[in-house]
């Protein structure tokens, strides 16, 4: 089945009501096409991705410029935090999800400014130990935006502006406008799959040594081939250079840090919960359809 016929079924059978999909590599696009009522310069709020493209990879850039150690606690930098028990959970335990903190909290609907969000979380009791297990937390992502807002002395939003969406040239990837709701390190950011793809190259040349936006070993650090967790990001089970996440808002980013491909579909509709579980499926059938040599790629990758 080709690209065009997958995406096609999946919109007829109401799985989105729009979509693009972008397949590349470190150096250029390969196939890129919009679907439903999306264009390919479409934006699309792409939701817990944030935590992928823009707050993992801050926290890269301020470890490389050795404004932070990932085995600090968090209290370290953000002494408040460190009430109810929480003194010893380390900034690397939220990044990988392992903190104990809760998934959210219902405070996170309400119109609550960066602080009081902020002050909050600090006063969340941990759900189990650190380090004992896994489980997503979108309250350890706003921390680790609080930290990056008190390391830098900027706002979270004029922080990417400056370090990230400048210097890589995204033109179409922004926070909601400031006062319309709180800017926080879990989710929020909308962008194009152009600019994505810009965002996947940088990585990819980055892990390669073939650019210096961000140093080999950081990148390694985060998400190399012997990292057991991806900071930032999930693992693909079967292809150990291979990272990907599906955000909660349907779109998805998977890249194979060797092959340095990249592969996008970003989705748009009501039915968000029946997009995520399609998607992983699709990847195959893009692989298979697009690139050149699919032999080389397993036939299930996820």
């Amino acid at each position: 089945m080709s690209t065009d016929e997958l995406i096609k079924n999946a919109l007829n059978a109401g799985m989105f009501e729009s979509a693009c999909v972008l397949v590349g590599n470190s150096e250029k696009v390969l196939y890129h096409k919009a679907f439903g009522g999306a264009g390919e310069d479409s934006i699309f709020n792409i939701g817990t991705l944030t935590q992928s493209i823009c707050t993992s990879l801050i926290l890269m850039q301020l470890v490389a410029e050795k404004h932070l150690n990932l085995n600090s606690s968090v209290a370290k930098y953000l002494p408040e935090f460190g009430e109810e028990g929480k003194n010893k959970v380390t900034l690397k335990q939220l990044l990988k999800h392992t903190s104990g903190l809760p998934k959210s909290g219902k405070y996170l609907n309400e119109d609550l400014s960066v602080l009081e969000i902020t002050e909050r979380i600090c006063y969340e009791e941990l759900e189990f130990p650190p380090a004992f297990e896994k489980m997503k937390s979108d309250l350890g992502y706003i921390i680790l935006g609080a930290v990056i807002e008190k390391i830098s002395g900027m706002k979270f939003q004029d922080f990417f502006e400056s370090k990230i969406a400048t210097p890589l040239g995204l033109s179409k990837t922004s926070f909601p406008i400031a006062g319309s709701r709180a800017v926080l390190g879990h989710t929020g950011l909308s962008s194009t799959a152009s600019d994505c793809w810009k965002i996947s190259t940088a990585i990819l040349q980055s892990y390669s040594d073939e650019r210096e936006f961000i140093p080999k070993p950081v990148i390694d650090e985060f998400i190399g081939p012997k990292a057991r967790y991806k900071l930032g990001w999930e693992k693909d089970q079967l292809i150990s250079t291979g990272i990907m996440m599906i955000s909660d808002t349907g779109c998805f980013l998977w890249m194979d840090l060797e092959k340095k491909l990249i592969i996008e579909i970003f989705t748009s509709g009501k039915n968000t919960e029946a997009a995520i579980k399609w998607i992983p499926g699709a990847l195959n059938a893009l692989l298979s359809d697009i690139l050149p040599q699919p032999s080389n790629v397993p036939k299930e990758s996820l």
